[in-house]
């Protein structure tokens, strides 16, 4: 614990307490200090700003980034039965592109509202444990589309049948018949992540890309389920152990100013190997027991 005092008002100076924490994040730790002033209440110093300059901002490229690996690192691995195929899958995490079969002619809120947030409300009935992550896109040909990793398994010809389904209200099935004869366009795309040896770091890494050549869609560009959204990791106030182990984990140190003249300490590290470090690693896994449950309980035999 430590103390300074704030020169805000030199009348009254402010005495200020502090006491050291750190926060166990999926690639980094934090270390911050959180205040107790006057009223004796707690909060935790926070960066000076976060103005978006561009179309997303680097603080929602790290969000995105802690949330795919707090995704993938809940889910665990399973089997699952396919009635369509009449056999089983081993299944963790899937990564979908979802698409519109012609050229776009109604707004990116038309679509978002009318068709992808519909779709979402279907597998949320027919899956009321899914967890997801979605990222919205713009194609080369100015098209909107979505990037969507999820706990749930779903068969290719289920996502394709349901997709279609709802991208139809809107007409664009009717539009792709008149061009190429058939109502079953490819409109989806399950790309195969089983052999991706840090599955976390990869999807992080895709969903948090840009392209600025391209056109920003005009909807949020980023969500997810509201259970991911509602996670908080808890902190852990440092001690000698923590101390200890901190100092031993192999990593890149970072120093960022914050304002009141408190210092945020963050120290990058590689997750595969954050098992060697026991008092933080078990913290992490039991703190993410809550989003854990929600994937245990997802379904094991899917149409």
């Amino acid at each position: 614990m430590s103390c300074r005092i704030s020169a805000h008002n030199e009348k009254l100076p402010t005495i200020v307490i502090t006491e050291p924490w750190v926060s166990v994040k999926p690639r980094y730790f934090v270390y911050f200090s959180k205040v107790i002033d006057r009223e004796k209440s707690l909060r935790i110093c926070q960066p000076i700003s976060n103005i978006r300059k561009e179309d997303m901002s680097k603080k929602s490229r790290q969000r995105i980034r802690m949330m795919v690996q707090w995704l993938c690192d809940s889910a665990e691995w399973k089997r699952v039965y396919s009635k369509t195929d009449q056999k089983y899958y081993r299944f963790k995490i899937n990564f979908i592109t979802l698409t519109l079969p012609a050229m776009q002619f109604h707004t990116d809120k038309e679509i978002h509202e009318k068709v992808f947030k519909e779709f979402i409300a279907w597998w949320r009935r027919y899956e009321p444990n899914l967890l997801y992550i979605y990222k919205a896109e713009t194609q080369e040909n100015g098209n909107l589309h979505y990037h969507l990793t999820t706990n749930s398994f779903i068969h290719w010809k289920v996502l394709r049948m349901q997709w279609n389904h709802y991208v139809e209200k809107l007409g664009y099935v009717n539009e792709f018949y008149k061009r190429n004869s058939h109502r079953d366009p490819n409109s989806t795309d399950v790309h195969s992540v089983i052999h991706v040896r840090d599955l976390g770091n990869y999807l992080a890494k895709y969903l948090s890309e840009s392209d600025d050549e391209r056109r920003v869609p005009t909807i949020k560009l980023w969500d997810c389920s509201a259970a991911l959204k509602q996670f908080k990791m808890p902190p852990l106030p440092m001690d000698d152990t923590i101390a200890s182990e901190l100092k031993s984990v192999k990593g890149r140190v970072l120093k960022i100013e914050i304002r009141d003249n408190v210092c945020v300490w963050l120290k990058w590290f590689d997750p595969n190997h954050l098992h060697k470090h026991p008092y933080l690693f078990n913290h992490y896994q039991q703190s993410l027991e809550p989003i854990k449950q929600i994937s245990r309980g997802v379904r094991k035999i899917c149409d």
